[in-house]
């Protein structure tokens, strides 16, 4: 999906569960998380920017 889209990004499929992951690679450029929701369907303690049927945008990077 990232490389259709002609995004940059990292594609992982359980890591967004490790939040000290999620921070550790927010030092080193992940800004936000696009979730696929036919493949994961649990929330993450991070602030939701847009949610619908198929995607959910988080915001990672602290303000």
């Amino acid at each position: 999906m990232m490389y259709l889209a002609n995004r940059r990004g990292w594609a992982v499929d359980d890591k967004m569960k490790d939040t000290a992951w999620v921070n550790g690679e927010s030092t080193v450029g992940l800004h936000y998380m696009i979730i696929d929701k036919s493949k994961w369907h649990d929330t993450i303690p991070y602030k939701v920017l847009y949610d619908d049927f198929d995607f959910r945008i988080y915001k990672v990077v602290k303000d």
